[in-house]
């Protein structure tokens, strides 16, 4: 089954067929195959071209956030939303960190309008530095860490409620 995913502003076409430990992968028409050598904890290690390589995979609602090859992705699933959300009007998703980690810097503070895009926070993980952005544009009801916090994974860091102004305009 073809997904679509996007990250930041950009949507991906993603499919997936597993055969035994054989994985055959397509990204934006471009395919490869992997060998699954191992996958539990949300850790992964594939085999490709003969080369064991590990990764990090989790997946919180409609977010996916995947470390692998020393990079950081974070993707979210749209398949099943309608083409005004998938361009980032519409649904508001608070921030979850996907992995235990330490907060690095905060950029809101509760009722700060933010925009689509605009960054929010910084989580270190595995030690990397992941930059989280708003995936619509809200208010920040609730900022729930401090910088410097460590944090587990699945932990609700900011919290965001609709602008005033879209909810007058959904009440119409």
């Amino acid at each position: 089954m073809k997904t679509k995913f996007k990250a930041n502003s950009d949507v991906h076409e993603f499919e997936a067929v597993r055969s035994g430990d054989k994985l055959t992968i397509s990204f934006d028409g471009v395919t490869s195959e992997v060998l699954i050598q191992a996958r539990a904890n949300q850790r992964f290690t594939i085999n490709r071209d003969g080369k064991n390589l590990k990764g990090y995979a989790v997946r919180i609602k409609d977010q996916i956030f995947i470390h692998f090859l020393g990079r950081h992705f974070n993707f979210e699933d749209i398949t099943n939303q309608e083409d005004d959300i998938a361009g980032g009007h519409g649904m508001i998703e608070n921030i979850i960190t996907p992995m235990p980690g330490s907060v690095i810097k905060i950029y809101v503070v509760e009722g700060q309008a933010v925009t689509t895009g605009q960054p929010i926070v910084i989580v270190e993980a595995m030690k990397m530095e992941n930059e989280v952005k708003a995936s619509a544009d809200a208010v920040v009801s609730k900022v729930n860490v401090v910088e410097g916090q460590q944090v587990d994974s699945g932990q609700v860091l900011i919290e965001f409620a609709k602008p005033v102004e879209d909810e007058e305009a959904s009440a119409s």
